[in-house]
């Protein structure tokens, strides 16, 4: 929001008492595109499917197990 103001809409808001996010420390760990694949396939059935469709499509869990 002070990035918009101040830069898209020129607007000085005055001193503001905002927080600023915390970078985290470290990366998340991820798996690599073999890892991936060998975990895939070590799953069968409705559950491979399932990791399948998350995977290729970037779904979240969520929204993949919704009706």
């Amino acid at each position: 929001m002070l990035f918009l103001y101040r830069e898209v809409l020129h607007q000085d808001l005055g001193p503001v008492d905002a927080l600023r996010v915390k970078r985290p420390k470290r990366l998340p760990t991820v798996l690599t595109k073999g890892e991936t694949l060998r975990l895939i396939g070590c799953l069968s059935g409705i559950h491979q499917l399932m990791a399948k469709l998350i995977y290729g499509s970037g779904l979240r869990l969520t929204p993949a197990l919704a009706p």
